[in-house]
């Protein structure tokens, strides 16, 4: 049987902890042993450089073998799916640790949130209650850490199927893909969800499962529809399908959220797979990543009016309930990944910057737990330092720990020496280009220098090069440029205006632009801002907040 491991992105994860909290009251939930306890065992982990990630590894070089196979089809299956267009860029390979250990019992500790696995109960290893919550995916904008604890699966598997990354790159792209394909590539109905790799090589097969539809008894219904006609229900089900208008608006009355999203692959599926033309269809999908589709759109994309399109998938319907969709995936490379021994300061980064994003990402109900992984990164991330380690990527991950932790002045030195070193990690450039402006702004009012300004626009500089998409940058920008010590250039306002485009449904981002342009007297420029954003202006009180800028 294929074993296909999803990622759980760590702020989707409050379904696995809204599970957990469903239990009895007498029931307890005892968080495991974390990845530090692998990290302290003194065993060596093992490094693998696969193009995209990097692999930390515990587990066995059969396992490892195996997982990099898995991750090579995951790559060519989600090309052959969508083109490298529609999935966002990471500027730093995505970090994976795997780790084979069975579970043991940590007592004295309760948790809503596991990192690796939890018993409800007081079951043990092997227990009926076991909660498999892996792979779990953290991450800031620039960089993406996948932990995984791997104990239940075989060394030798041969049919091992991941995918570490498609929903993140999903969601990173920039201009952000419209709601209702999001929803239709990896939603609860989304096309791409359940997916598998069949075949071997020279001739793997991505395969896409049938659709389904809002409930378990409509898709039943659809395949029972779509079955030969002495097998065929002798009453067909009434299927709703939501206007066409809905579906891309997202605005739909309460209890119609699974209807929408299985619409949603509906739609999705039709376009990339059914449709005549499915580079009309992607330029449709394009079209709506930059304003909301309209009939007009629709019809100038897929010559398509509202009702058209939604007879479209009235027709499609049955079919697409009846049988998957099979994509043929080319052979990828058979060669096995060179795997050695993890140096101090790879183990320190990667587990590292996994504790200190995993503690990031908790609330002030779990401080226990957030403040036991920030101690945890600071053993590794210490250690290390102690060493005075000169790995740009280090320490960049130690300057980012430093920051959170609140140590401004040991923060600053080490992204002081990794910038220095020219590293590839936009978000260090864009933290240190922020503790120059707070050192130049101690009391947030004021105006820069000229040279302060040359300062911190040229470490954004290089954020923006190493990855264009990343809205920390334009904020920290829009911040200098606010204080300059004279009333900025087109040219040097620019920048901020193509953010814009990238976020053109982030209401407060392009207010604060258009706001910083109107203030410096480039009002055609404000009102051209505002104009773009109030098609996604979703209530009177957003459209009056925007407007306020040009109204002055």
């Amino acid at each position: 049987m294929t074993r296909h491991l999803r990622p759980i992105l760590a702020f989707l994860a409050a379904a696995a902890a809204s599970h957990l909290t469903a239990q009895p009251d007498d029931s307890e939930v005892t968080l495991l042993d974390p990845v530090f306890v692998e990290a302290s065992t003194g065993t060596p982990w093992r490094y693998l450089s696969v193009p995209g990630f990097e692999v930390l590894s515990h587990c066995s070089d059969a396992f490892n073998a195996a997982y990099v196979r898995a991750l090579r089809q995951a790559t060519a299956a989600r090309l052959a799916f969508l083109p490298a267009a529609y999935w966002g860029d990471i500027p730093t390979p995505m970090k994976l640790i795997l780790y084979h250990r069975e579970p043991s019992m940590k007592e004295g500790y309760r948790s809503r949130r596991p990192i690796d696995l939890s018993w409800a109960g007081g079951g043990g290893a092997g227990s009926e209650a076991v909660m498999l919550t892996h792979p779990l995916v953290v991450g800031d904008g620039d960089t993406f850490i996948s932990c995984g604890n791997y104990w239940d699966i075989e060394d030798g598997i041969k049919d091992l199927c991941v995918d570490p990354d498609s929903d993140v790159r999903m969601t990173q792209r920039a201009p952000r893909l419209p709601a209702w394909f999001i929803a239709g590539i990896e939603g609860p109905c989304g096309v791409y969800v359940a997916h598998r790799i069949l075949g071997s090589e020279p001739n793997p097969r991505l395969v896409l499962q049938a659709a389904q539809w809002s409930t378990a008894e409509e898709t039943l219904a659809l395949r029972a529809e779509a079955a030969p006609p002495d097998h065929r229900a002798p009453r067909p089900m009434a299927h709703r399908l939501l206007p066409i208008e809905d579906l891309f608006s997202g605005r739909v009355r309460a209890g119609q959220e699974n209807l929408w999203n299985a619409e949603a692959a509906l739609f999705v599926r039709w376009g990339l797979f059914a449709a005549p033309d499915r580079a009309a269809f992607l330029a449709l999908v394009d079209d709506a990543a930059r304003e909301p589709v309209n009939e007009a759109m629709l019809e100038r994309d897929l010559g398509l009016s509202f009702s058209q399109a939604r007879q479209q998938l009235a027709a499609y319907l049955v079919p697409a309930a009846a049988h998957p969709i099979e994509v043929p995936l080319p052979p990828t490379a058979e060669e096995p990944a060179a795997a050695r021994d993890a140096t101090a300061a790879e183990v320190a980064r990667v587990i590292g910057d996994w504790g200190r994003l995993e503690g990031r990402a908790l609330g002030l109900e779990d401080a226990d737990f957030q403040n036991e992984c920030l101690d945890q990164a600071e053993k590794l991330f210490h250690a290390t330092a102690a060493n005075r380690n000169r790995d740009p990527l280090f320490l960049a991950s130690y300057g980012l720990y430093a920051l959170q932790r609140g140590d401004k002045a040991g923060a600053r030195e080490a992204l002081e020496r990794a910038a220095a070193a020219g590293v590839e990690r936009p978000r260090a450039y864009v933290e240190l280009a922020r503790l120059h402006l707070e050192a130049a702004l101690p009391y947030g009012e004021g105006r820069l220098s000229d040279d302060e300004l040359v300062d911190v626009i040229g470490l954004l500089g290089t954020a923006r090069r190493q990855m264009p998409s990343l809205q920390a940058t334009y904020l920290v920008l829009a911040r200098a440029l606010a204080h300059a010590p004279a009333v900025p250039t087109r040219a040097e306002l620019q920048p901020l205006g193509d953010a814009v485009a990238l976020y053109p449904a982030d209401v407060p981002f392009a207010h604060q632009v258009a706001a910083l342009y109107a203030g410096y007297g480039f009002r055609q420029e404000a009102q051209a801002i505002v104009g773009r954003s109030l098609k996604f202006a979703g209530s009177e009180a957003e459209r009056s907040f925007l407007t306020s800028v040009v109204d002055k």
